[in-house]
């Protein structure tokens, strides 16, 4: 289970960061989720923000747990 959630997190992230180059330099278009799911504008932005700020949470939050 613990695999499953950190490659969730390692794909959040990608698709966070993909988002976040969208938005901020224009390009990479189509390859995001957010861009196909067709939030826009400011939307587009946030929904970036928080997949980032997702799967870094729950990163930390795997690593913490140790292996219990």
């Amino acid at each position: 289970m613990r695999k499953i959630l950190g490659w969730a997190c390692v794909i959040a992230l990608a698709q966070g960061a993909v988002g976040l180059v969208h938005v901020l330099a224009g390009w990479a278009d189509g390859f995001g989720v957010v861009q196909r799911i067709g939030f826009r504008g400011t939307d587009e932005l946030s929904v970036s923000l928080g997949l980032l700020l997702l799967a870094v949470t729950a990163m930390a939050a795997l690593r913490g747990r140790g292996s219990g």
